[in-house]
């Protein structure tokens, strides 16, 4: 885990919506890539956004999809511009998952949408902590290498990243 202080320079504030599909179902966290290749092979139109891949090219941005726990309940929550293609999900129809080699009829416990109001001040700056948090790709690991610290290269990069989430 990594935790640092980094002023704003503009104060600035966004409005990011968010919409949560939570099921009934308790799955253990090493069944998530599961849980998503099932809810992913449920579409029957397959979207960039939920896997973040095409046949040629990956995508290199905020995850706008992501497949998640909460409170060890399977979940799925779309960010901006992953809200518009999400309901495909529900429409699908089919939460008969198979997750890993257990078949799992997902039930459906609440979809709840949400309208978060995020706002970065000049002055305070923030402190923040990753978890589970993957910052390097093909085209930043050169980076990566050149860096003097770990701390050089992850506070940028997280800072961006983080930026690119509320500019969605």
């Amino acid at each position: 885990m990594f935790a640092s202080n980094l002023p704003i320079n503009k104060p600035k504030m966004y409005k990011l919506p968010t919409i949560v599909i939570q099921f009934e179902n308790e799955i253990e966290a090493k069944a998530i890539p599961f849980f998503r290749g099932a809810a992913i092979a449920s579409l029957d139109e397959k979207n960039i956004l939920f896997h973040n891949h095409d046949e040629d090219k990956l995508r290199y941005s905020y995850p706008l999809i992501q497949y998640k726990l909460i409170h060890k309940k399977a979940a799925v929550m779309g960010v901006g511009k992953g809200i518009e293609v999400i309901s495909q999900l529900l429409t699908a129809h089919d939460f008969n998952y198979q997750i890993g080699n257990e078949k799992v009829n997902m039930r459906l416990e609440a979809v709840n949408a949400y309208d978060n109001d995020i706002t970065l001040t000049e002055d305070a700056g923030f402190r923040y902590r990753l978890h589970n948090w993957l910052p390097l790709n093909s085209k930043n690991y050169a980076q990566y290498q050149q860096a003097e610290s770990m701390v050089d290269f992850v506070s940028p990069t997280s800072q961006a990243n983080g930026l690119s989430l509320i500019k969605r």
